[in-house]
This record gives C-alpha cells, sequence and structure tokens, in this order.
C-alpha cells in the first residue's frame, strides 16, 4: 500500500481492507464450525493447521475448548497432511488445489457470500459447498462428490499440467529474466538498498531476540530452520521422479539461508 506509484491506487485501497475485513467475519464462523464439529463429530479426529503467519496459543484462546479428537499441529509439510487425510475443510485456501490432485474430498465452507470474491472462486468451487454447520456435517457423511470435473482445465492450468515444462521450470527461468534485465537497467543501487534493508530487519531481529523482547509473529513461524536430513530425504524423493536431483548438492549456510549447486 506505500508504493509510489499510484496505478490501480483505488483497487489496492479496497482489496486491503475488504480482503481482512473478509477473514475476520471468515474467523468467528470457523471458530464456532471447530467447536460444532468437535462436539458432533466422534468418528474423525480433527487437525487444525494454522496459517504459517499464526501462532498455536492464539488459536487455543480462539477455540477454549479441549478434546481428545482435536489437535492443532504446524510442524510437518501441509501436503504430507492432505495425503493423510480423509477430507480437509477449508475457505479461499490452496490446500484445496493439492486435495483435487490427490482425489481427496474437499468441503468449502462459505457461511459469507461476499460481493467481491477475489482469489475463492476456484478453491472453493472445487469442493463440496456449505453455507452452515449442519451442512458441513451432512458433507462429511453423507456426500462424496467434488465439483473438480467442471474446473479440471482452470485447475490443469493453475498447476502447469498443459505446458511443455513443469511450473517450477518455468519459474526459474523467469527469474533468469528478471535478474538478466535486472543488472542490464543498472539498479545495483535499489539492489543495495534491499540489501541494507533485510540486514537492519535481521539486526533487529536477533536484538530482540538476545533482550527477550517477545513479537507477535518470527521468522519462526513462516520459515523454519533448514534441516539437512529432510532436505537430503526430499531430494531422494525427487530422484525417483526426475533422475537429474541426483545432481544437486544442498548446503545450509545458515538457518535460513541454503545453497543449491550442481555437480560439475
Amino acid at each position: 500500500m506505500s508504493d509510489a506509484d499510484e496505478i490501480n491506487q483505488n483497487w489496492k485501497e479496497n482489496f486491503f481492507f475488504e480482503k481482512n475485513l473478509q477473514q475476520l467475519t471468515l474467523l468467528k464462523y470457523f471458530i464456532r464450525l471447530i467447536r460444532f464439529l468437535v462436539l458432533e463429530i466422534k468418528d474423525y479426529e480433527i487437525i487444525l493447521r494454522p496459517h504459517p503467519n499464526e501462532r498455536i496459543e492464539d488459536w487455543v484462546k480462539f477455540l477454549n475448548i479441549k478434546s481428545d479428537n482435536l489437535k492443532i499441529i504446524k510442524k510437518g509439510s501441509l501436503s504430507e497432511f492432505i495425503y493423510y487425510s480423509d477430507m480437509i475443510i477449508q475457505n479461499g485456501c490452496t490446500s484445496s488445489l493439492e486435495a483435487a490432485i490427490m482425489e481427496k474430498k474437499i468441503i468449502s465452507f462459505e457461511p459469507v457470500k461476499f460481493d467481491n470474491n477475489y482469489d475463492k472462486f476456484l478453491t472453493n468451487n472445487l469442493g463440496i459447498l456449505c453455507s452452515n454447520n449442519e451442512d458441513v456435517r451432512k458433507a462429511i457423511f453423507f456426500q462424496k462428490k467434488n465439483n473438480i470435473e467442471n474446473h479440471s482445465e482452470e485447475l490443469k492450468y493453475r498447476c502447469s499440467f498443459n505446458l511443455d515444462n513443469l511450473a517450477a521450470i518455468n519459474i526459474v527461468n523467469y527469474f533468469d529474466i528478471i535478474s538478466k534485465d535486472f543488472y542490464t537497467k543498472n539498479n545495483f543501487a535499489k539492489f543495495k538498498k534491499n540489501i541494507i534493508y533485510n540486514l537492519l530487519k535481521f539486526i533487529k531481529f536477533n536484538i530482540l531476540n538476545y533482550l527477550k523482547v517477545t513479537q507477535a509473529t518470527s521468522p519462526e513461524d513462516k520459515f523454519p530452520k533448514f534441516n539437512i536430513n529432510e532436505i537430503r530425504i526430499d531430494l531422494k524423493n525427487l530422484e525417483s521422479i526426475n533422475s537429474e536431483f541426483s545432481n544437486i548438492i544442498p548446503k545450509i549456510i545458515d538457518d535460513r539461508v541454503l545453497k543449491i549447486s550442481i555437480k560439475q
């Protein structure tokens, strides 16, 4: 919002406020849905996955309910949790895309219809649309079919299945184009400014950490520290898909700095 350019300023402002109001409204309904499911659903274990920049202790306070069949877990890969689940309940989350690919049941909880739905159309319409707690309960036990077939082409496009290259390759190639353009325009001063800004943020975080000053969120919430053993296991799994991954050498430079090189 603080960008200097005035292009689409009204749209950006509306997006910022409307999106935050929507999230706050949905939070109220999701808290009540979770409490309802804890009391009504005894045949399933309910796993709540907070967003990476949210804290478990905040959700414990929000819900204010304890049950053996409710767990709040941030550790591990979201994809892995989806894979081992029977279904997911979501609103406007990319988890529905992963669940669709894995052919898992998707329940899209839409207690409120917003005039501007922004990025929620595809993610919600992939699943069974439910407008209240009772609809969700019925969908858990009775309805089986997602709406993936109606959106298969868009889903393929989002996942880059209909392109010649994998999405990851396209991203790397695009970064390569940007970086070449960046240096040819002699933007080194801007580059240096960004380095200084990030360095100051890093220093600030370490000072606060040393003084034991509590912050609302920390880098650990959204970006957990690298684990070399986990990285090697992931690379080994990727080798079974593409043998070229066997040429990659990972090296941890710092807790959150990973160097990737290729065997010569």
